[in-house]
């Protein structure tokens, strides 16, 4: 789908967000571009938003997981290791949660965004960043 399926997926969030629904953007997002992109939707429709990043430390465990997993989607071919490792990821430059899901379970990790979540009585919507 290329880039197209970004637009696709800003544009739902953006109009969710306008409708007073909570939006749940799972995706990967390589570039600060795209981490930009919903973090704008979210100030402009004056919408909290908490930005998370999912990381696996052990390279090892990620390889596994890469080479084990089987798509939930009828035709989806998923990306393979080299197609993984040669995608560029650019780091994050501001302040966001970070879980580690080799040391956290999904369970856990659950846990500490619901965690995060309830200290913040407003969620972030200014623009110095979410958590």
């Amino acid at each position: 789908m290329g880039p197209a399926g970004y637009f696709v997926a800003y544009s739902l969030a953006r109009e969710n967000l306008q409708l007073g629904a909570t939006v749940i953007a799972d995706s990967v997002n390589p570039l600060a571009l795209t981490r930009d992109a919903y973090r704008e939707i979210a100030l402009s429709t004056r919408t909290g938003y908490l930005e998370i990043e999912i990381i696996c430390s052990d390279i090892i465990e990620h390889r596994k997981r890469v080479e084990t997993r089987v798509s939930e989607v009828e035709g989806l071919t998923l990306p393979d290791r080299k197609q993984i490792t040669d995608l560029v990821y650019e780091p994050w430059n501001r302040e966001h949660l970070i879980l580690d899901s080799y040391s956290l379970s999904s369970d856990e990790c659950v846990s500490r965004i619901i965690d995060v979540l309830s200290q913040c009585s407003t969620l972030e919507t200014s623009s110095n960043g979410g958590n």
